[in-house]
Protein backbone atom coordinates (compact mmCIF):
# COMPACT_ATOMS: atom_id res chain seq x y z
CA UNK A 1 0.00 0.00 0.00
CA UNK A 2 1.27 3.06 -0.53
CA UNK A 3 1.72 5.31 1.84
CA UNK A 4 2.09 9.41 1.81
CA UNK A 5 2.91 11.26 5.12
CA UNK A 6 4.98 13.43 6.44
CA UNK A 7 8.62 13.81 6.54
CA UNK A 8 12.16 15.00 6.33
CA UNK A 9 14.24 14.98 3.92
CA UNK A 10 17.97 15.28 3.36
CA UNK A 11 17.71 15.38 -0.01
CA UNK A 12 18.20 18.79 0.60
CA UNK A 13 21.93 18.29 0.37
CA UNK A 14 21.71 18.20 -3.49
CA UNK A 15 19.55 21.57 -3.48
CA UNK A 16 20.25 22.74 0.07
CA UNK A 17 18.97 26.43 -1.04
CA UNK A 18 16.61 25.48 -3.46
CA UNK A 19 13.52 25.73 -1.80
CA UNK A 20 14.08 26.99 1.75
CA UNK A 21 11.59 29.83 3.89
CA UNK A 22 12.28 31.99 6.03
CA UNK A 23 8.69 31.48 8.03
CA UNK A 24 7.37 27.64 8.89
CA UNK A 25 4.16 26.31 7.89
CA UNK A 26 3.08 25.87 11.29
CA UNK A 27 4.67 26.76 14.70
CA UNK A 28 3.92 23.79 16.78
CA UNK A 29 4.61 20.46 16.46
CA UNK A 30 1.63 18.35 17.50
CA UNK A 31 0.58 15.66 15.06
CA UNK A 32 2.36 11.94 15.43
CA UNK A 33 5.54 10.51 13.86
CA UNK A 34 6.13 7.93 12.02
CA UNK A 35 8.38 5.95 13.45
CA UNK A 36 8.99 4.00 10.20
CA UNK A 37 11.28 6.57 9.31
CA UNK A 38 13.48 6.17 11.70
CA UNK A 39 17.09 4.50 10.65
CA UNK A 40 19.85 5.30 8.49
CA UNK A 41 18.70 5.50 5.24
CA UNK A 42 21.41 5.27 2.09
CA UNK A 43 20.14 7.59 -1.17
CA UNK A 44 19.90 5.36 -4.14
CA UNK A 45 22.04 5.44 -7.21
CA UNK A 46 19.94 7.13 -10.44
CA UNK A 47 18.23 4.35 -11.94
CA UNK A 48 19.75 1.75 -9.96
CA UNK A 49 18.82 -0.40 -6.56
CA UNK A 50 22.25 0.57 -5.24
CA UNK A 51 23.20 2.22 -2.73
CA UNK A 52 25.59 5.29 -2.73
CA UNK A 53 27.57 4.38 0.80
CA UNK A 54 28.67 8.23 1.00
CA UNK A 55 25.46 9.94 0.91
CA UNK A 56 23.41 9.19 3.72
CA UNK A 57 20.35 10.23 6.78
CA UNK A 58 19.89 9.53 10.01
CA UNK A 59 16.68 9.75 11.51
CA UNK A 60 15.79 9.49 15.33
CA UNK A 61 12.90 10.40 17.33
CA UNK A 62 13.08 13.09 19.64
CA UNK A 63 9.79 12.85 21.13
CA UNK A 64 6.37 11.84 20.04
CA UNK A 65 5.52 14.88 17.75
CA UNK A 66 9.26 15.59 16.52
CA UNK A 67 12.33 13.59 14.88
CA UNK A 68 15.75 14.95 14.71
CA UNK A 69 17.79 14.73 10.68
CA UNK A 70 21.62 14.49 10.39
CA UNK A 71 22.24 14.77 6.93
CA UNK A 72 25.94 13.55 5.10
CA UNK A 73 26.69 17.36 5.48
CA UNK A 74 26.61 17.17 8.87
CA UNK A 75 23.61 19.65 8.93
CA UNK A 76 21.21 18.54 11.39
CA UNK A 77 17.17 19.45 10.95
CA UNK A 78 14.51 19.29 13.18
CA UNK A 79 10.93 17.24 11.55
CA UNK A 80 7.76 17.20 12.92
CA UNK A 81 4.46 16.20 10.46
CA UNK A 82 2.10 18.88 10.02
CA UNK A 83 -1.28 18.62 7.91
CA UNK A 84 -2.31 22.11 5.26
CA UNK A 85 -6.35 21.15 4.76
CA UNK A 86 -5.53 17.38 2.88
CA UNK A 87 -1.83 17.59 2.64
CA UNK A 88 0.25 15.24 4.53
CA UNK A 89 3.48 16.81 5.14
CA UNK A 90 6.85 16.88 7.12
CA UNK A 91 8.16 20.76 8.29
CA UNK A 92 12.32 20.62 8.38
CA UNK A 93 13.50 23.15 10.12
CA UNK A 94 17.44 23.46 10.01
CA UNK A 95 19.21 23.78 13.60
CA UNK A 96 22.90 24.22 12.59
CA UNK A 97 22.83 27.62 10.99
CA UNK A 98 22.88 31.04 12.93
CA UNK A 99 19.33 31.87 10.91
CA UNK A 100 16.27 29.87 11.02
CA UNK A 101 15.39 28.19 7.85
CA UNK A 102 12.83 25.57 6.68
CA UNK A 103 11.67 23.35 4.33
CA UNK A 104 8.33 21.25 3.34
CA UNK A 105 8.60 17.89 2.17
CA UNK A 106 6.29 14.87 2.06
CA UNK A 107 7.69 10.95 1.70
CA UNK A 108 6.37 7.75 0.67
CA UNK A 109 7.59 4.70 1.46
CA UNK A 110 7.23 1.76 -0.68
CA UNK A 111 8.57 -1.68 -1.11
CA UNK A 112 11.65 -0.82 1.76
CA UNK A 113 12.21 2.86 -0.50
CA UNK A 114 11.71 5.78 0.90
CA UNK A 115 11.05 8.44 -1.65
CA UNK A 116 11.09 12.14 -0.86
CA UNK A 117 9.59 15.19 -2.71
CA UNK A 118 9.96 18.83 -2.03
CA UNK A 119 7.50 21.92 -2.94
CA UNK A 120 7.86 22.88 -6.61
CA UNK A 121 9.50 26.63 -6.42
CA UNK A 122 7.07 26.79 -10.13
CA UNK A 123 4.24 26.73 -7.75
CA UNK A 124 5.18 27.26 -4.32
CA UNK A 125 7.95 30.01 -4.67
CA UNK A 126 10.58 30.80 -1.63
CA UNK A 127 9.68 34.39 -2.20
CA UNK A 128 6.57 33.67 -0.52
CA UNK A 129 6.71 36.18 2.31
CA UNK A 130 4.72 34.62 5.17
CA UNK A 131 3.18 31.20 6.70
CA UNK A 132 -0.33 32.49 5.95
CA UNK A 133 0.58 32.95 2.35
CA UNK A 134 2.09 30.25 2.46
CA UNK A 135 -0.39 27.85 3.56
CA UNK A 136 -2.47 30.05 1.20
CA UNK A 137 -0.47 28.87 -1.80
CA UNK A 138 -0.83 25.32 -1.02
CA UNK A 139 -4.27 24.79 0.07
CA UNK A 140 -5.03 26.68 -3.25
CA UNK A 141 -2.47 23.85 -5.61
CA UNK A 142 -2.94 21.15 -3.36
CA UNK A 143 -4.60 19.32 -6.23
CA UNK A 144 -1.84 20.43 -8.51
CA UNK A 145 0.24 16.80 -9.69
CA UNK A 146 3.39 19.12 -10.37
CA UNK A 147 3.11 20.56 -6.87
CA UNK A 148 5.95 18.48 -5.81
CA UNK A 149 8.72 17.43 -7.28
CA UNK A 150 11.16 14.51 -6.37
CA UNK A 151 14.42 15.06 -5.18
CA UNK A 152 15.50 11.43 -4.46
CA UNK A 153 14.95 7.60 -3.41
CA UNK A 154 16.66 6.00 0.06
CA UNK A 155 16.72 2.56 1.25
CA UNK A 156 17.28 1.40 4.94
CA UNK A 157 20.00 -1.19 5.73
CA UNK A 158 19.98 -3.00 8.49
CA UNK A 159 22.81 -3.88 9.74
Amino acid sequence: MKRFAWILSSLLLLTCCACVYDAPLVQEAILPIDPALEGTWYELIKDSRDIDPDEKIVITRFSATEQVVILSSREILRAYPIQIQDLNLMQLEWLTPKEKRFNVVRYAIQDGILTVEQLNLNIASNQIPDSVTLREALAVNRTNSDLFRKLGSYRQVVK
